[in-house]
């Protein structure tokens, strides 16, 4: 049943809540609340008749009835659930019930809304224009998807690897590895990449911007896929990774048999397919999110896709979003009998507590996913997590704590059989000891790194990483330059790194700090050929020279580039950089387009918003309500 009041609609048997074609997000056992209250708006239901029939067969206490309460009041007001003293609660919104059987979009709630509340003068014509205009958009969809069907591009494929874990089982190839390369290219959605026979791409999970690079040179192709698939206790799982435009997209999903891992597979990476993601080539972080939100309503029970919005959402800092979406993933997960994504859940939910500074709940729950994961024999994920609950140690303060969950990290990364993931250990080691000054442990991190790098013979890209700690761990700047500049010599087959572009913008910070400018400029010496970070850097060398003209120009080139290609959070630091430029010139009236810019291109974004408060308090700009 639907339901129609103030600007909401809710979906009783979905369990989902729309306001002004927006989709709410709502625990679900708020939902299953409010579904009753709009069932039987007449009626004043008390806590235990609630806690029956919304919380059956739970043990909970009444506090849970108070809370869900004020957290549906928070939503649509105080007004619109009444309390009776000792009786309990009545629901007082106006409601009107939507003909369940139209099915509408979610486009066309205000249509049905204003449907059902106009006269019965206007029905009939009404009607007879929706009924009308469903045809039409039905006729228009179908043509649209079978014009997409036919012509849909293919998805780049790299043969698949065995995971680090099954590297000595020579079965799993004929037994697992076989069957399912066959099964992808028979489906017909998939083209395979050819490649050498001895050529080893087994990396391509630690640099994958160095192998869409290459695959982008042999298939014209808006996605590509790279996977490892292997064996852990009783499961088969696969690994992969899906570039899709300029996004990078990685998931895991785990199966009984191999059919079952195959059927999984393929259904969730139609479900990506059919998204706009396709046909988006944008890195905006605003845009993934309002994306895999619609997927998520198309396909609530992928946890896969459910898990990438609960992700998205944390990253923009939305964390009450992302605790009520990791909550969901792990009842699903529950009810699916998926451990893989249960421990997930957990995961995120442990994250999402850390960023609220809750670090001992945050802590009980990773360890509740690190026992699931352990008990799977899933040491990568175990490596992960043991990372994780390192890192709230220090938040802590409690370093030694720190160091000796990173140990116990580096030996499941042993266990995983996977010394690229031992690599990034190590690195992941470094940066904590960094943070707490611990110079000389960070360094020794960093250097077993570079030994396991030597020792496998691993190709010049993986140093850079390591360089990049190595000069952030200098004391001497010209140890930091040494580096860095190695950095842009063995990245310079593979320009699209972030390590590069970081490495670039250390040098830029610097050279300014000893006023080389010569040098700072030649660090982009194609200035007509240059990225939107690019130009940014190349913004603060001329602010360091007070050259505003220059500055501007180059500013303005920034971010009209991260603006033209989604790059919202450069598009956002160059507009805070042009709103700098305009003061010292005391251009205000050119300051006005950039305010306007930041205030409402940073909604959701809500860590950046923290990050540059001082920024909004210095011009006056009025922060977003999210």
């Amino acid at each position: 049943m639907r339901y129609s009041f103030n600007d909401f609609v809710f979906d009783s048997e979905q369990l989902l809540l729309f306001k002004q074609n927006e989709m709410i997000l709502c625990r679900p056992n708020e939902a299953k609340l409010l579904a009753l209250f709009l069932a039987e708006p007449q009626t004043v239901l008390g806590k235990e008749d609630i806690l029956d029939r919304v919380w059956a067969g739970k043990v909970v206490s009444e506090q849970a009835v108070f809370q869900s309460i004020s957290n549906l009041r928070s939503l649509f007001g105080e007004a619109a659930i009444k309390t009776f003293p000792k009786k309990g609660y009545q629901w007082q919104l106006d409601v009107c019930v939507i003909d369940a059987s139209l099915s509408p979009a979610p486009h066309a709630l205000a249509l049905e809304k204003n449907f059902f509340l106009s006269s019965n003068r206007h029905r009939k014509g009404l009607l007879l224009l929706l009924t009308l205009a469903l045809v039409v958009c039905a006729s228009i969809l179908f043509y649209l998807f079978n014009k997409h069907h036919d012509d849909s591009p293919k998805i780049a494929v790299w043969p698949l690897l065995i995971d680090p874990q099954n590297k000595d089982s020579v079965a799993l190839q004929t037994e697992l590895i076989n069957p399912l390369w066959n099964g992808l290219l028979a489906s017909g959605t998939f083209d395979a990449i050819a490649v050498a026979q001895n050529e080893d791409y087994s990396d391509l999970f630690y640099l994958p911007e160095k192998y869409t690079y290459l695959s982008e040179r042999k298939k014209n192709s808006a996605m590509t896929m790279m996977a490892a698939v292997g064996q852990r206790k009783d499961k088969v799982f696969v690994r992969y990774l899906l570039k899709i435009n300029a996004n990078l997209l990685t998931a895991e999903i785990e199966a009984n048999t191999q059919a079952q891992l195959m059927e999984q597979w393929l259904k969730h990476l139609a479900h990506l397919a059919s998204s706009h993601l396709v046909s988006v080539n944008s890195a905006d972080p605003v845009l993934m999110n309002a994306e895999l939100k619609l997927l998520h309503h198309n396909y609530p029970d992928d946890l896969v896709i459910l898990y990438r919005l609960a992700q998205s959402q944390l990253f923009l800092g939305n964390v009450t979003n992302a605790l009520v979406l990791a909550e969901q993933l792990r009842d699903k997960a529950e009810l699916q009998q998926d451990n893989l994504y249960l421990g997930y859940a957990l995961f995120l939910w442990g994250k999402a507590l850390q960023q609220q500074q809750l670090l001992g709940d945050a802590e009980q729950k990773l360890q509740q996913a690190l026992t699931l994961f352990k008990e799977a024999q899933n040491y990568r994920q175990a490596n992960e997590v043991q990372m994780e609950i390192g890192h709230s140690a220090l938040e802590r303060g409690n370093y030694e704590e720190t160091n000796a969950w990173n140990l116990q990290a580096l030996e499941s990364a042993r266990l995983a059989k996977d010394y690229l993931l031992e690599v990034q250990s190590n690195n992941l080691s470094a940066v904590m000891a960094l943070k707490v000054e611990n110079h000389q442990v960070a360094d020794a991190f960093l250097k077993q790194s570079e030994a396991l790098l030597d020792k496998h013979n691993q190709s010049r890209e993986h140093y850079a990483t390591i360089y990049n700690y190595l000069g952030i761990n200098a004391q001497d700047p010209a140890v930091a330059e040494h580096y860095y500049r190695r950095i842009l010599d063995i990245t310079q087959a593979v320009p699209e790194l972030e390590v590069r572009a970081y490495a670039e913008s250390m040098l830029v910070l610097l050279c300014i700090d000893q006023k080389r400018w010569q040098d700072a400029f030649a660090i982009y010496p194609n200035k007509k050929l240059l990225t939107a970070p690019q130009e940014y850097w190349l913004t603060q060398i001329y602010i360091a020279q007070q050259d505003w003209p220059q500055a501007e120009a180059h500013a303005v080139l920034a971010f009209t580039q991260a603006n033209n290609k989604g790059y919202r959070i450069w598009a956002l630091d160059a507009a805070v950089t042009l709103m700098d430029i305009y003061q010292q010139q005391h251009l205000p009236e050119k300051q006005t387009r950039y305010k306007k810019f930041i205030a409402q291109e940073s909604i959701g974004l809500k860590w950046w918003q923290n990050y540059n408060k001082p920024v909004f308090d210095k011009y006056g700009i009025s922060l977003p309500s999210q």
